[in-house]
């Protein structure tokens, strides 16, 4: 906000951006909250930019000074990412607990970094397929290049002279719930089935796993009781004849 767009220097009433440090005051309306933070000379305010110089110092004598800079300096402008900035920053979700620079800062670092291993990746994959096509030796490799760590494939080597035959471990789903054993846990419909289910209708008080599985089994050991009944009345007319 400008001088002369408010005398008393502070966001009009009906302002909705960003006011830094709001979040550290309260009982205030917006206006006072506003005029407080840009007169109070107590408020924590940090004047140096995102790329600033860190210098290093001992009894006011300076003897390290480190640039900040960055292949992003072009995007992310030093005088536009300051606190109160609400712009997109990549990674910044990620991190917590500091200041507003140094968030920006580690976020940035950490994007170029991620951005920098993308491109070593890409650029391995293709020298990869140069070796495999035997284009390039690996004396042509880059210095810095991870294929120059890589393990040679070795034979594998059998770990016992007899091994287990192999098994697949893969549940049948084509088997029938109406084929399974009563102490089989898979014999139920799960959750969300919408088909009909046998003898469900007098059950009730469990979970639907646990109430179709114990009408299943109501409902097969009728059926097999129906069966046996019919083959001992079979029997018994093949006797009388």
């Amino acid at each position: 906000m400008k001088k002369k767009v408010s005398k008393n220097y502070y966001h009009l009433p009906g302002y909705t951006g960003k006011i830094p440090q709001e979040s550290y005051m309260f009982g205030l309306t917006r206006s006072e909250m506003s005029r407080r933070i840009f007169h109070n000379s107590y408020i924590h305010t940090r004047p140096d930019t995102l790329f600033s110089p860190t210098i290093d110092s001992i009894d006011d004598q300076t003897f390290d000074i480190r640039a900040n800079s960055s292949i992003t300096d072009q995007i992310y402008m030093s005088d536009i990412i300051t606190s109160g900035y609400t712009g997109h920053i990549p990674t910044i979700q990620e991190k917590f607990g500091k200041n507003m620079k140094n968030l920006f800062l580690k976020s940035i670092i950490d994007f170029e970094n991620d951005q920098t291993q993308k491109r070593y990746y890409k650029l391995d994959f293709k020298l990869q397929k140069l070796l495999d096509d035997n284009s390039i030796t690996k004396q042509d490799l880059p210095t810095d290049s991870m294929l120059h760590y890589t393990c040679e494939h070795m034979p594998l080597k059998s770990i016992s002279k007899q091994a287990e035959f192999y098994r697949q471990n893969e549940k049948d789903w084509n088997q029938s719930v109406y084929k399974m054993r009563n102490n089989n846990s898979e014999k139920r419909f799960i959750s969300g089935y919408q088909g009909h289910c046998p003898r469900l209708f007098d059950l009730f008080g469990e979970t639907y796993s646990v109430l179709t599985h114990n009408a299943l089994n109501n409902f097969t050991d009728i059926y097999r009781q129906k069966m046996i009944n019919e083959n001992q009345k079979a029997m018994f007319s093949l006797v009388d004849c």
